[in-house]
Protein backbone atom coordinates (compact mmCIF):
# COMPACT_ATOMS: atom_id res chain seq x y z
CA UNK A 1 0.00 0.00 0.00
CA UNK A 2 1.46 3.29 -1.06
CA UNK A 3 0.52 6.70 0.30
CA UNK A 4 0.98 9.86 -1.63
CA UNK A 5 1.18 13.22 0.08
CA UNK A 6 -0.01 16.32 -1.66
CA UNK A 7 0.61 19.90 -0.63
CA UNK A 8 -2.56 21.92 -0.57
CA UNK A 9 -2.33 25.67 -0.59
CA UNK A 10 -3.78 27.37 2.46
CA UNK A 11 -3.88 30.77 4.15
CA UNK A 12 -0.29 30.44 5.37
CA UNK A 13 1.15 29.31 2.03
CA UNK A 14 2.07 32.75 0.83
CA UNK A 15 2.59 36.20 2.22
CA UNK A 16 -0.37 38.48 1.67
CA UNK A 17 1.00 41.86 2.72
CA UNK A 18 4.40 43.38 1.95
CA UNK A 19 4.56 45.85 4.84
CA UNK A 20 5.22 43.42 7.71
CA UNK A 21 8.77 44.59 8.38
CA UNK A 22 7.72 48.25 8.33
CA UNK A 23 4.88 47.61 10.78
CA UNK A 24 7.00 45.60 13.21
CA UNK A 25 9.91 48.07 13.07
CA UNK A 26 7.54 51.03 13.40
CA UNK A 27 5.93 49.48 16.47
CA UNK A 28 9.34 48.79 18.01
CA UNK A 29 10.49 52.37 17.36
CA UNK A 30 7.27 53.76 18.85
CA UNK A 31 7.68 51.59 21.99
CA UNK A 32 11.32 52.73 22.24
CA UNK A 33 10.31 56.39 22.07
CA UNK A 34 7.51 55.95 24.62
CA UNK A 35 9.81 53.99 26.96
CA UNK A 36 12.47 56.68 26.69
CA UNK A 37 9.91 59.34 27.56
CA UNK A 38 8.82 57.23 30.54
CA UNK A 39 12.41 56.68 31.76
CA UNK A 40 13.36 60.35 31.53
CA UNK A 41 9.99 61.64 32.75
CA UNK A 42 10.29 64.14 29.87
CA UNK A 43 6.61 65.01 29.81
CA UNK A 44 4.03 65.07 32.56
CA UNK A 45 2.01 62.55 30.56
CA UNK A 46 4.59 59.83 31.26
CA UNK A 47 3.22 59.39 34.78
CA UNK A 48 -0.14 58.37 33.25
CA UNK A 49 1.14 55.37 31.27
CA UNK A 50 1.88 52.55 33.74
CA UNK A 51 -0.88 50.33 35.12
CA UNK A 52 -1.58 49.06 38.60
CA UNK A 53 -4.65 47.41 40.11
CA UNK A 54 -5.42 50.44 42.26
CA UNK A 55 -5.25 52.87 39.31
CA UNK A 56 -7.15 50.71 36.81
CA UNK A 57 -9.64 48.84 38.98
CA UNK A 58 -10.30 51.34 41.74
CA UNK A 59 -9.82 54.70 40.02
CA UNK A 60 -11.14 53.53 36.64
CA UNK A 61 -8.16 54.65 34.57
CA UNK A 62 -8.83 52.07 31.84
CA UNK A 63 -6.47 53.61 29.25
CA UNK A 64 -3.56 52.33 31.34
CA UNK A 65 -4.37 48.78 30.23
CA UNK A 66 -3.21 49.78 26.74
CA UNK A 67 -0.55 52.43 27.40
CA UNK A 68 1.40 50.14 29.70
CA UNK A 69 2.19 47.95 26.67
CA UNK A 70 4.10 50.86 25.14
CA UNK A 71 6.53 51.39 28.02
CA UNK A 72 9.15 49.17 29.65
CA UNK A 73 11.06 49.27 32.92
CA UNK A 74 14.56 49.38 31.36
CA UNK A 75 16.45 48.71 28.13
CA UNK A 76 16.80 44.98 28.89
CA UNK A 77 13.06 44.66 29.33
CA UNK A 78 12.44 46.55 26.08
CA UNK A 79 14.91 44.40 24.14
CA UNK A 80 13.53 41.12 25.49
CA UNK A 81 9.98 42.07 24.50
CA UNK A 82 11.18 43.42 21.17
CA UNK A 83 12.45 39.99 20.11
CA UNK A 84 8.89 38.70 20.15
CA UNK A 85 7.32 41.91 18.87
CA UNK A 86 9.70 42.16 15.92
CA UNK A 87 9.54 38.48 14.97
CA UNK A 88 5.93 37.62 15.59
CA UNK A 89 4.78 41.13 14.64
CA UNK A 90 6.42 40.65 11.26
CA UNK A 91 4.74 37.28 10.65
CA UNK A 92 1.31 38.28 11.88
CA UNK A 93 1.21 41.59 10.00
CA UNK A 94 2.60 39.98 6.83
CA UNK A 95 0.06 37.16 6.78
CA UNK A 96 -2.95 38.83 8.44
CA UNK A 97 -2.44 42.57 7.97
CA UNK A 98 -2.10 45.60 10.19
CA UNK A 99 -5.60 45.12 11.57
CA UNK A 100 -4.36 42.15 13.55
CA UNK A 101 -0.91 43.54 14.36
CA UNK A 102 -0.60 46.06 15.88
CA UNK A 103 -4.26 47.14 16.24
CA UNK A 104 -6.09 44.03 17.49
CA UNK A 105 -2.94 42.75 19.18
CA UNK A 106 -2.63 45.81 21.40
CA UNK A 107 -6.36 45.80 22.16
CA UNK A 108 -6.29 42.16 23.20
CA UNK A 109 -2.98 42.77 24.97
CA UNK A 110 -4.99 45.19 27.13
CA UNK A 111 -7.41 42.37 27.93
CA UNK A 112 -4.47 40.18 28.96
CA UNK A 113 -3.20 43.07 31.11
CA UNK A 114 -6.61 43.30 32.79
CA UNK A 115 -6.53 39.59 33.63
CA UNK A 116 -3.04 40.01 35.07
CA UNK A 117 -4.06 43.05 37.13
CA UNK A 118 -6.98 41.14 38.61
CA UNK A 119 -4.44 38.76 40.16
CA UNK A 120 -1.90 41.39 41.35
CA UNK A 121 -1.65 43.08 44.71
CA UNK A 122 -2.76 46.72 44.59
CA UNK A 123 0.71 48.23 45.03
CA UNK A 124 2.38 46.49 42.06
CA UNK A 125 2.96 48.27 38.73
CA UNK A 126 2.57 46.55 35.36
CA UNK A 127 4.90 47.58 32.52
CA UNK A 128 5.72 46.15 29.11
CA UNK A 129 4.30 44.47 26.05
CA UNK A 130 4.23 40.94 27.43
CA UNK A 131 0.44 40.78 27.08
CA UNK A 132 0.79 41.63 23.40
CA UNK A 133 3.59 39.07 23.04
CA UNK A 134 1.47 36.31 24.63
CA UNK A 135 -1.43 37.19 22.34
CA UNK A 136 0.81 37.10 19.24
CA UNK A 137 2.25 33.68 20.10
CA UNK A 138 -1.17 32.26 20.90
CA UNK A 139 -2.75 33.75 17.78
CA UNK A 140 -0.02 32.42 15.51
CA UNK A 141 0.02 28.99 17.13
CA UNK A 142 -3.74 28.49 16.97
CA UNK A 143 -4.01 29.60 13.35
CA UNK A 144 -0.89 27.71 12.30
CA UNK A 145 -2.18 24.48 13.81
CA UNK A 146 -5.62 25.11 12.34
CA UNK A 147 -4.41 25.79 8.80
CA UNK A 148 -1.49 23.39 8.63
CA UNK A 149 -3.39 20.27 9.58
Amino acid sequence: MQYESQFISNFLSKKRFSYGIAVSLGTFIFCTIMSNLYWTQAFSISKHLAASPSLVLEKGEIWRLFTTSLIHSDIGHLLSNSLVLLGMGYYVSTYYGYWIYPLVSFLLGGVVNLIVLLTFKHDITLLGASGVAYFLWGFWLILYLNFSS
